[in-house]
């Protein structure tokens, strides 16, 4: 894992089989950062709003993602010709906007809010949103990712989730089983 610190208010988290390409330039009043994600896990925390005129955006094989003072995380994976892509948004709001095949988009945006998820799929003649309004699965993210969470969540960060939801996913309690015939219960 690695952690990326783009300037003094923007951060990134990549998981450990991440593979992206980063593009920056400008000042803080006028700044451009764009992520093309080919496959991985990536969280992003922005942690003041956007200057007027700059832009976040993170690019994959099935979408764009632009937002604004946000907390959220992108996966990219593959299963054979398909390829997904999971948002999950803890923080703030991210606009997503789909990219087909072709490299076209219809210029749609979808507003994925805080405490939501989004997934989008691609074969090679479509791209289509599968959902855009399901609850956060924290089952799904990285422990890294889970970690930086908690420890963002702990440092006073406002997320859609707990420390304790966090915690519960990272450190499960032991499941009680009944006892086993020939067990000692005495």
């Amino acid at each position: 894992k690695m952690r990326l610190a783009l300037d003094d208010d923007k951060y990134m988290l990549l998981d450990s089989s991440t593979e992206l390409t980063l593009e920056a330039d400008g000042s803080t009043k006028k700044s451009r950062t764009l992520i093309n994600l080919e496959k991985g896990t990536i969280l992003n925390e922005i942690t003041k709003k956007l200057s007027t005129g700059s832009t976040y955006e993170v690019n994959t094989p099935t979408s764009t993602m632009s937002v604004r003072g946000t907390v959220f995380t992108v996966t990219v994976t593959e299963d054979g010709d398909k390829t997904y892509t999971d948002v999950q948004v803890l923080d703030g709001a991210v606009a997503g906007k789909i990219i087909y095949p072709d490299g076209t988009t219809d210029g749609k945006e979808v507003l994925i809010p805080e405490g939501k998820a989004a997934k989008l799929k691609k074969d090679d003649k479509t791209t289509i949103w599968v959902f855009d309004d399901e609850n956060i699965d924290l089952n799904e993210l990285p422990r890294e990712v889970l970690f930086a969470l908690k420890d963002a969540a702990e440092g006073g960060r406002q997320l859609s989730v707990t420390v304790q939801e966090i915690i519960e996913v990272l450190f499960p309690p032991e499941e009680t089983k009944p006892p086993q015939s020939g067990d000692d219960t005495t």
